[in-house]
């Protein structure tokens, strides 16, 4: 299976910095990308990218 890249639009809030926290085990996921900075628990496994997500 190949890997995925996730993108997490509101990875700041609680859910999606779960969601983040049990995606960053998961083998199949090769990267996690988020567009705000995410809680400090999964800070180092989410990559963050600044811009308009309607762009």
């Amino acid at each position: 299976m190949a890997a995925r890249r996730v993108l997490i639009t509101g990875v700041a809030n609680f859910w999606g910095s779960a969601l983040a926290a049990r995606l960053a085990v998961e083998p199949a996921v090769e990267a996690i990308v988020g567009d705000r900075d995410p809680a400090s628990s999964v800070r180092a496994t989410v990559e963050l990218i600044r811009g308009d997500l309607r762009e």
